[in-house]
């Protein structure tokens, strides 16, 4: 059948369809084809690269294993609890390290608190945690955990937010803290006991850093001193002090840091009635490094009056040991003078040519007495009127008239050119007192006068005193004893009225005598007094309280009226150039101040031996340098120049002339000087004839 034309278009346009489906077919099959094999190629390199990144992926899984072991590792070594709790599923553990298992037990994961706490404990604990959870702020603080086993701990617990396992949980960390508290309370307490012993022992203590920062200070807990506010805490010590920027130049603190010593000094004075001693003590660590510093500040007043006043005494008693060695040997000396006469011319008593020797010796012998007797009463009534034993024996008598005995009886010990008077205001005037003490305190003041009045005049009288001329209210009876003697400097003028004071110790006398006439006027409620210039002359005086009576008093008399000469009075002179009739004797220099021992000396040897005299040591030096001397009795005690001086000065132009010392000195050590000197023997008085003549006979026959 033949096809139309129609037909063969719908078949090749069927065809071309076909044709053009087969071709797009084939481009896509080719296309897809590429793909597949692009696809391939892709799915192989992927496959590699899978197999690359699973092999990394081991690699990290193996690396954070490794690190998670190493922190669990870690977290199990530490000594106290660590764990997690899961808020959102009822605070349950969610990890517990191995201090956590060992306190909660094996089964304490995914356990509560519940658990292993008491209830009442767990509330508490639950709600910090929740609240932990809700506002993610770490919580810090102690906590007292109480298990259901009994135990108990005190602990402080940090609890904060944390992400775990993509959601947040409460990581908690306690540390056991029951023994550091107990430490810590420990400690509390032994500061407590230091702060209160530091603040109790009457002492400012300072610490001071390297850097001069006060530390810590007790200054403001007890004192009142002012440097209890300047002292603060925080403060540089040179600033919150002085105000300054820098250390003080003169600063102890300074001073320890450069010696690393204890450094001192005092502030203040007793003047200003505060003593403070300020002492800094370097802190050293075992390196010998400096720390710090305590500073120390002391209120010595109370010791320092105390070691001045110890030291007075300790003088003080020195001095007293001193005046009592002085006083021994003055004994010595003024007892052995007196006795040395007594005895000697007793013994010569027997040789004696004539009655009026005899009458001399015993006037010599008597008067020596009396005068040992007031020694030994001096000595006594010093110590009864210290021991509280004297008392007044008041009785009614004649003043005047016994100034006037007195006056006679000193004019007989005065020198030729002194003359002794009295000034008396009333021919008789009668008084009630001690008429014992009144003489003693009369003899005393005037004993010293005719001693250092050479040439002049002694004055004994009296005067009364009354409203502004005396100190004090009410009326005085002054007796007094004025001379023209040598006078008394103002330094020796404070020490005249101690006991045993002597300032011409070549002079008689034991240093007592002032002392008792001032024991004896405080004994009857008055006091002394001394108005005396170096070279004019001295008055002493005492100051009575006494109420006068007009009818106990006669006329007045004249200022001179007693006065008393002394040209008959008998006395003994000597030559100083050797008499006819002992030419051709032996030649003996006698060198003796005392009158009496000097006409024992020369009683004994005047028969034997042609004898120079002489008063001092002065006069005996110049006779050995112009006369003919074969031997030397030198007493050692002398005015002007004393035995052992004249000694040496002799010596010096006179090696052979034999010289014996006469001593009244008893003790080895004065025995030593005396030969040092250049003595070649020496007498201790008192003399015995035999023994001096026999001393004297021994130089000459040899």
């Amino acid at each position: 059948m033949e096809l139309k034309w129609m037909d063969w278009n719908v078949f090749y346009v069927t065809v071309s369809i076909l044709v053009l489906i087969i071709i797009a077919f084939v481009l896509f099959f080719l296309r897809f084809r590429r793909k597949t094999i692009k696809l391939k190629q892709e799915l192989e390199e992927s496959d590699n690269n899978f197999q690359e990144l699973n092999e990394k992926w081991k690699m990290k899984l193996l690396k954070e294993e490794d690190n998670d072991r190493h922190l669990t590792d870690i977290l199990d070594a530490l000594p106290f609890p660590v764990h997690v709790k899961d808020v959102e599923q009822g605070f349950i553990f969610r990890y517990l390290n191995k201090t956590s298992v060992d306190e909660f037990g094996n089964g304490g994961l995914f356990k509560t608190a519940r658990d292993v706490l008491l209830e009442e404990n767990v509330e508490r604990i639950h709600k910090i945690d929740q609240q932990v959870y809700d506002t993610g702020v770490t919580y810090v603080s102690q906590e007292e955990i109480n298990c259901l086993d009994g135990r108990s701990y005190r602990t402080l617990v940090q609890k904060s937010a944390i992400q775990f396992e993509g959601r947040r949980h409460v990581l908690i960390v306690r540390w056991k803290i029951g023994e550091l508290l107990d430490l810590q309370e420990k400690l509390r307490e032994m500061n407590r006991q230091n702060e209160v012993i530091l603040n109790n022992i009457n002492a400012g203590l300072v610490y001071i850093t390297p850097n001069f920062r006060v530390r810590w200070e007790n200054f403001s807990k007890f004192s009142m001193h002012p440097l209890a506010k300047l002292f603060k805490v925080g403060d540089f010590c040179y600033k919150s002090l002085h105000g300054r920027d820098s250390p003080c130049p003169d600063c102890l603190v300074l001073k320890a840091m450069e010696t690393k010593l204890l450094q001192k000094k005092e502030l203040g004075s007793l003047e200003e009635n505060e003593v403070m001693e300020l002492t800094v003590i370097p802190i050293l660590d075992a390196q010998n490094h400096i720390e710090g510093y305590v500073t120390r500040v002391d209120d010595i007043t109370k010791q320092k009056r105390a070691y001045c006043e110890l030291e007075k005494a300790k003088l003080k008693a020195e001095e007293s040991d001193q005046l009592k060695s002085t006083f021994l040997a003055n004994m010595s000396h003024e007892i052995r003078t007196p006795l040395n006469a007594i005895i000697g011319f007793s013994n010569i008593m027997s040789y004696a040519d004539s009655e009026e020797e005899i009458e001399e010796y015993n006037r010599i012998i008597s008067t020596n007495g009396e005068m040992l007797i007031q020694l030994i009463d001096d000595i006594l009534d010093l110590s009864k009127i210290e021991a509280g034993f004297v008392e007044l024996n008041v009785s009614k008598f004649d003043l005047s008239a016994l100034l006037g005995e007195l006056a006679i009886t000193l004019q007989q010990r005065a020198g030729k050119e002194v003359i002794v008077k009295t000034l008396l205001p009333r021919a008789h005037f009668l008084v009630e007192l001690d008429r014992k003490r009144i003489m003693q305190l009369v003899m005393n003041f005037a004993t010293n006068a005719v001693k250092f009045t050479r040439k002049g005049s002694v004055t004994l009288g009296y005067e009364f005193l009354e409203g502004e001329d005396v100190l004090g209210s009410g009326s005085y009876l002054k007796i007094y004893v004025r001379d023209t003697g040598i006078g008394i400097s103002e330094k020796n003028q404070q020490k005249l009225f101690k006991r045993f004071e002597k300032f011409d110790t070549f002079a008689q006398g034991t240093g007592l005598g002032l002392s008792i006439v001032k024991s004896i006027a405080s004994l009857m409620g008055g006091e002394v007094d001394v108005d005396s210039k170096l070279g004019e002359g001295s008055t002493f005086s005492a100051m009575i309280p006494y109420v006068f009576n007009d009818s106990d008093a006669d006329v007045l008399l004249d200022e001179n009226s007693c006065a008393i000469s002394n040209d008959d009075l008998c006395e003994l002179s000597y030559k100083d150039t050797l008499p006819e009739q002992n030419l051709g004797k032996k030649v003996v220099l006698i060198v003796e101040d005392n009158e009496s021992n000097l006409f024992l000396v020369f009683s004994i040897l005047k028969d034997y031996y042609q004898l120079l005299l002489a008063h001092n040591g002065r006069e005996a030096v110049d006779l050995v340098r112009t006369q003919k001397v074969d031997l030397v009795l030198m007493d050692l005690k002398m005015p002007e120049m004393n035995g052992i001086e004249a000694t040496r000065k002799i010596r010096m132009f006179n090696a052979v002339v034999p010289i014996v010392a006469l001593t009244a000195y008893a003790f080895d050590v004065d025995r030593k000087k005396i030969i040092e000197a250049g003595c070649n023997a020496f007498l201790t008085k008192p003399i015995h004839h035999k023994e001096l003549v026999e001393q004297v006979n021994h130089f000459f026959c040899e």
